[in-house]
This record gives C-alpha cells, sequence and structure tokens, in this order.
C-alpha cells in the first residue's frame, strides 16, 4: 500500500523524512518526494560542479544531467540509504566528462569560454578578507590541477568525505585516491609557502 503523498506546500518540512524513505516514495512515483529530492540536494550537487568546473554553463548543464540520470536511474538504486554519495558520484561523473569535452574545445581554439565561477565569488558575504585572500589564493592553485586530482581534493578537504568515500564516489582505488590527495595538497601546500615567503 503506498504511503500518502505530502502535499507540495510542505516542502520546507523535508528534514523529517529520510533519504531512503525518499527514494522509496520516489520509486512509487510520489511527485512530491521528487521535489524534495531536488531541493535537499540541488544545492551539494552545485557547489560540487562548481567547485570542479567553475564555468556557469557547465555548471548549469551539469546540475540538470545529473537529476536526470539521478531521476531515470532511480528505480535501480540497491542502497536507498546512500542516495547522497550515489548522487555525488554522477555529478562528479559528468563533471568529469564535460571537462574534458571543453579541453578538448579549447586545445582546438573552439571554446573561448570564461570560466565566471570561481570559489573567490562562492565565499559568503561575511567572510574575512583573509579568508578571501587565501580563496583567491585556492584559486589560482587549481588551476595548475588536473581534474582528478580536483576532484580528490575537493572531497576530502571541502565536502568532507573520508577517502574511502572518495574512492566509492569517483572510481578510482584507494591508492590512487591516496596518491592524488597528496600531490593536491603539495600543490596546495607549495602555493602557500610562496605566498608566505613573497
Amino acid at each position: 500500500m503506498k504511503k500518502p503523498i505530502v502535499p507540495i506546500t510542505s516542502l520546507s518540512n523535508t528534514d523529517s523524512v529520510d533519504d531512503a524513505t525518499l527514494v522509496l516514495r520516489m520509486k512509487e512515483g510520489d511527485v512530491w518526494a521528487m521535489e524534495a529530492f531536488y531541493h535537499r540536494f540541488v544545492h551539494k550537487i552545485t557547489g560540487i560542479s562548481a567547485r570542479l568546473l567553475r564555468n556557469s554553463s557547465d555548471i548549469e548543464d551539469v546540475v540538470q544531467d545529473t537529476f536526470t540520470e539521478a531521476y531515470r536511474d532511480m528505480p535501480q538504486i540497491k542502497s536507498p540509504q546512500l542516495v547522497e554519495r550515489w548522487l555525488v558520484r554522477i555529478a562528479v561523473h559528468r563533471a568529469h566528462r564535460r571537462f574534458r569535452r571543453r579541453k578538448l574545445k579549447r586545445t582546438l581554439g573552439l571554446d573561448r569560454s570564461i570560466d565566471d565561477e570561481r570559489l573567490f565569488i562562492q565565499v559568503g558575504v561575511h567572510a574575512s578578507h583573509e579568508a578571501r585572500a587565501e580563496i583567491a589564493l585556492l584559486d589560482s592553485v587549481f588551476d595548475t590541477m588536473n581534474i582528478s586530482e580536483r576532484t580528490c581534493f575537493v572531497l576530502r578537504y571541502i565536502e568532507g568525505y573520508r577517502l574511502e568515500e572518495v574512492a566509492q564516489i569517483t572510481g578510482y582505488s584507494l591508492a590512487t585516491v591516496k596518491r592524488r590527495i597528496v600531490n593536491a595538497k603539495g600543490a596546495v601546500d607549495r602555493h602557500f609557502e610562496e605566498e608566505s615567503h613573497g
């Protein structure tokens, strides 16, 4: 027997519904659950996409494609309680695909778009001048990283996922994740050290 549908007007009260319940209700065709799912995760998926791609039109496409793929494949999900990690994995793979396509186009001179969603822009208005300066420096470090190093660093140190979770999300082995994080962290440390001595 299907659970009663919660009215759309109750979207602000989604905290009382856990992820697994949302997934089960979506599988039953509950439109409210689909709306609630989107509202629960859209900021996280947008944030991760922005930190990986930093181009507003690419970010919008990845977010849209991520939710489209998630809604399509939701009936196949085997661990509803892990839906957030599953959704992030879709976004990361979509972002990598988009990044590779853009890189190829830029190499061929077919893409002159500007990276207009830098980390600096994503900082809250109440951040201190020092914090803004450090984020701006981190932006320049990100420019030196390849997409896999940037992804591992973002998932580990900005999103707070454990190493094992980063491996599951990216599809890399744990050893590869550790190596890429060491490389990324080394680049960050070097840039901040140079800045402090400059």
